[in-house]
């Protein structure tokens, strides 16, 4: 039998038709891509850990050398035990896949995803629960807080932390969005980032915030829904999320 073509996203660019489904696609987008995402010169692509070694700017006409790890998703640098290859001493700086998913990533390992450099519409294909990573026009982080924690920080400190952020994020979030955990089950207030930092050597990030506003509460839809809550950090756009009427259309 013969074997089925089966294609990924149509990428919007005219190196590529179609967007990776697995590694070797990755490969390929990011030979095609490696200037666009800041690399000057690919050194060597081998089988083996990390599986490419690259040159990049440090001043002009200086480049200093990188070593990659290229995944589909960046959470599968873990799936592949890659993580215990860092922990032992061995070297690798980036992370250059398709979707970031990964919000634990180490601080010292960055995170490129190449499916953010194309003209993609939509998110066709993608599983509901991580659509909101991949979405277009990501601008707003949503973050679930408790009552102590929100009036301390939020209303008494302007900024938010600890929270995990995805690094292939940090650069496009330019809103943080409260949603207070029950009772209220709902978004209820939301802020301008003025900036986003390390917090000490956790992984984790703080949030400076300024102009901070009360909206009108966007609640948990009633059933059937796709979410109860939120447990954790999710992305989204600030648009979409005025125009939302309840929790489901902020995120989906």
């Amino acid at each position: 039998m013969a074997r089925q073509s089966i294609v990924g996203e149509k990428l919007g660019i005219e190196e590529m038709t179609y967007g990776p489904v697995e590694e070797n696609g990755v490969i390929l987008l990011f030979g095609l891509l490696h200037e666009k995402v800041g690399f000057q010169y690919i050194e060597e692509i081998r089988k083996g850990f990390p599986d490419c070694t690259a040159r990049k700017q440090a001043a002009p006409g200086r480049y200093e050398q990188v070593k990659i790890e290229f995944e589909y998703r960046s959470s599968d640098f873990v799936r592949y035990d890659h993580l215990k290859r860092i922990e032992a001493g061995e070297k690798c700086d980036y992370i250059v896949c398709w979707i970031d998913d990964w919000e634990d990533c180490p601080p010292q390992l960055k995170v490129i995803a190449l499916r953010d450099y194309c003209n993609i519409k939509g998110e066709e294909g993608i599983p509901a629960k991580i659509k909101h990573l991949v979405s277009k026009d990501i601008d707003t982080i949503v973050c679930p807080a408790r009552k102590k924690g929100f009036e301390a920080a939020f209303v008494k400190g302007s900024w938010w932390g600890e929270i995990r952020i995805l690094k292939s994020k940090i650069n496009t979030i330019k809103y943080l969005a409260i949603y207070q955990e029950a009772p209220l089950s709902a978004i209820t207030h939301i802020a301008k980032v003025k900036k986003i930092y390390p917090y000490k050597n956790t992984g984790k990030y703080r949030v400076k915030l300024y102009e901070k506003k009360k909206i009108k509460p966007i609640k948990v839809k009633q059933k059937p829904r796709k979410l109860g809550g939120l447990r954790g950090p999710v992305y989204t756009n600030l648009n979409k999320l005025r125009r939302a009427k309840n929790l489901d259309e902020v995120i989906f």
